[in-house]
């Protein structure tokens, strides 16, 4: 995750509740680029099941609360 979620405790996960790999972050990275394209992507979380933005419902990932402390290293 980006040092802004860190310092929000936030971090995103894939569908199984695994970090992600660098191909599954390559992925969400280019769908961000739809979410970007498409202003409304960032509006999805209003409507969706799980609060996820347009680029995380197409990469089959979530960003949840870190339950615990990472280090920022």
């Amino acid at each position: 995750g980006t040092i802004g979620k860190r310092l929000s405790g936030l971090e995103v996960l894939n569908e199984r509740n695994n970090q992600l790999s660098l191909s599954e972050s390559i992925v969400r990275y280019f769908c961000r680029g739809l979410s970007v394209l498409f202003i409304s992507g960032y509006f999805t979380p209003l409507i969706s099941k799980n609060s996820q933005c347009l680029h995380d419902l197409l990469a089959k990932t979530k960003v949840v609360q870190r339950t615990t402390a990472t280090l920022l290293i």
